[in-house]
């Protein structure tokens, strides 16, 4: 049976350039994730508080293993210029190995005599079913 790791991407959106950096850095200073990528400026068409709004945002795509979501949640909730930020988790159902295996480096210690560079990866059967947004 074919086993995938266990990662997600999560996405949230700031105002300004910066705030996307500030949280960037601070996920990555506190190993919680491997990598942000920080897109825009994208215009965000929503409705909010009964009115219909656009506005230009900044969009963070945060690559990290699944169980740091609840971290991150608290920690975005706690430093996002917005009142009510965006904070949504999707799996990463498949990638290759040596990408996942990079996402996991930074905050895992090489074993002495490690036979695979693949090794302590968390791995899903490929069959397995979504987890509810609850488990993330």
């Amino acid at each position: 049976m074919k086993r995938i790791p266990n990662f997600v991407q999560i996405l949230t959106t700031t105002a300004k350039k910066g705030d996307a950096e500030k949280i960037a850095n601070v996920l990555l200073d506190k190993k919680l994730s491997a990598c942000t990528q920080i897109v825009g400026p994208i215009t965000s068409i929503y409705r909010w508080q009964g009115k219909k709004e656009k506005s230009k945002e900044w969009l963070c795509v945060i690559k990290t293993e699944r169980n740091h979501y609840k971290k991150i949640e608290r920690l975005l909730q706690k430093i996002h210029p917005y009142k009510l930020p965006e904070i949504i988790a999707t799996p990463i159902i498949n990638g290759s190995l040596e990408y996942l295996a990079w996402m996991r480096k930074p905050r895992i210690k090489k074993q002495e005599g490690q036979a695979s560079k693949y090794q302590g990866l968390t791995l899903l059967p490929q069959d397995a079913k979504p987890h509810s947004a609850s488990e993330y």
